[in-house]
């Protein structure tokens, strides 16, 4: 045998046993993140699923397009599942903090084969033809267990649907997509609640926040019994219909449309204009709601002396 094919034939050998080398580490980083090295096949399409602790992760950023999202509380364990993703269209990153997507929309990752050390996308995707079928719908579900509380959610992109369900945020829940759609029920942020998009629909029940704010040109809103201390709400056109829950009538409104009908406890307001100010020092509520033809209905159920268990319990036996 030539010299030269000897050479051939031992750099080939050393190639091989590199590779495997990679492999290996590359897998044992991927282990120690709580990842696959390739993406699993579920269903028929290509699925991850990251766990984490909330004593580790405090944030959780999405960057999606024409997805939805369902976050459920209550859960045995904290795990984020991402369902019919192409590996090579998206970067997950976690760090000490916090658990990052983002969507891609160019196959320039594929040939990515350093990243962050070894990254979790790169060559060795195309030894695994299966995990590149990702067609149809998305989903990402994030669980969040008894013991977790993040700090906060945020979500951007465009076409999102959210379904939430049983879920306290210690901070702030933000949405800014073109077109958004959000059911809530159960669903607490600690600060606020924040949504900028084009077009938004938002069904809550039993939501609890500090501030809901958003900024859209079209809005269909239905909150019914919630605890939204303070609203801040611009639109242009659209329905906004809030029933608070709340214990006491202490309140501030600044209400005004060009062209859309005001509804304040079931009395239509003749004017384009609802305004209450309050001196209470111990002021509960203070909306202020802005529209261009939108309509705005607003219901306060009011529980002034709402009772106790004990006096409950008193009533019931001398009954």
């Amino acid at each position: 045998m030539k010299p030269a094919s000897i050479i051939v034939l031992i750099i080939a050998a050393l190639l091989v046993i590199f590779g495997v080398i990679l492999c290996l580490i590359g897998n044992s980083t991927a282990n120690k993140d709580g990842m696959d090295l390739f993406p699993q096949i579920k269903d028929g399409v290509p699925y991850i699923k990251q766990e984490f602790s909330a004593d580790e992760i405090s944030k959780i950023e999405l960057s999606i397009s024409n997805a939805t999202i369902n976050v459920t509380g209550g859960e045995i364990g904290s795990y984020i599942e991402f369902i019919n993703y192409n590996p090579n269209l998206y970067d997950l990153e976690v760090t000490s903090q916090a658990i990052s997507f983002n969507e891609s929309e160019s196959l320039k990752s594929l040939f990515n084969i350093w990243e962050n050390g070894f990254g979790f996308k790169g060559y060795r995707n195309l030894l695994n033809p299966n995990s590149l079928k990702a067609s149809g719908d998305k989903t990402i579900n994030i669980h969040l267990g008894d013991s977790s509380l993040i700090s906060s959610l945020t979500v951007k992109g465009n076409n999102v649907v959210m379904n939430i369900d049983n879920v306290q945020i210690k901070k702030e829940f933000r949405i800014d997509a073109e077109s958004a759609s959000v059911e809530a029920t159960g669903f607490t942020a600690g600060s606020g609640i924040y949504v900028y998009s084009t077009s938004f629909e938002g069904i809550f029940d039993s939501v609890a926040c500090g501030l809901l704010k958003t900024e859209t040109e079209s809005t269909k809103l239905t909150s019914t019994s919630s605890d939204i201390r303070q609203i801040d709400l611009n639109t242009e056109s659209g329905v906004v219909d809030i029933a608070n829950q709340s214990r006491g009538d202490v309140a501030e409104f600044d209400i005004t449309t060009k062209s859309g009908t005001i509804t304040v406890d079931g009395t239509i307001i003749d004017a384009l204009s609802y305004s209450v100010r309050s001196n209470s020092e111990d002021k509960q509520f203070s909306y202020k709601i802005k529209t261009g033809s939108a309509n705005v209905n607003y219901t306060n159920t009011v529980d002034v002396n709402p009772e106790t268990e004990t006096e409950a319990e008193t009533e019931n036996a001398e009954g």
